[in-house]
């Protein structure tokens, strides 16, 4: 299989080995035929794109995005404050624009504290979640949520070995 390109652009599919009659590819359920009988090309620029106005950004792939990260170590002791932000961002590509799912904005706190016991014993405990940051997905615009589940902050403590 191979792909003629017109422009940088792909243009026919070319798939050797099959007769020409057989030469077609299904997109979305629609039958695609080779253009000519006698040829083994199946046209890619009568397929028609998806109906979409303006840019549209890759799934998973928010526009903007922020760490800040701050730390403190002195004598054993240990401190860091770290906050996580991400904007919106598509997590499942819908029929239309309208039926895109995202992922909606999202910021996060977390705060981490340790002390060394000894050479190899830490004592630690995170703080995470301060900001209480909901996971949130909706479809299409933010006034139509399909989910939202908020898990409150939450503390993790102990004692670390290192050998």
């Amino acid at each position: 299989m191979s792909i003629a390109r017109d422009q940088g652009e792909g243009r026919y599919v070319l798939i050797r080995g099959t007769e020409p009659r057989l030469n077609s590819v299904l997109i979305d359920g629609e039958r695609i035929p080779a253009p000519e009988s006698e040829t083994r090309q199946v046209q890619l620029d009568a397929v028609p794109a998806p109906e979409r106005s303006g840019d549209s950004p890759l799934p998973g792939q928010s526009s903007h995005l922020g760490n800040v990260a701050v730390w403190y170590e002195k004598a054993g002791f240990s401190a860091r404050a770290a906050w996580n932000f991400h904007g919106k961002y598509i997590d499942a590509v819908g029929a239309s624009a309208a039926g895109d799912v995202f992922y909606d904005n999202h910021t996060q706190l977390d705060l981490s504290f340790g002390q060394r016991l000894a050479r190899n014993f830490r004592l630690y405990t995170d703080l995470l979640n301060l900001t209480n940051a909901p996971l949130r997905y909706y479809e299409g615009t933010w006034d139509r949520p399909i989910q939202e589940e908020y898990y409150r902050w939450w503390l993790l403590f102990g004692v670390k070995a290192n050998f």
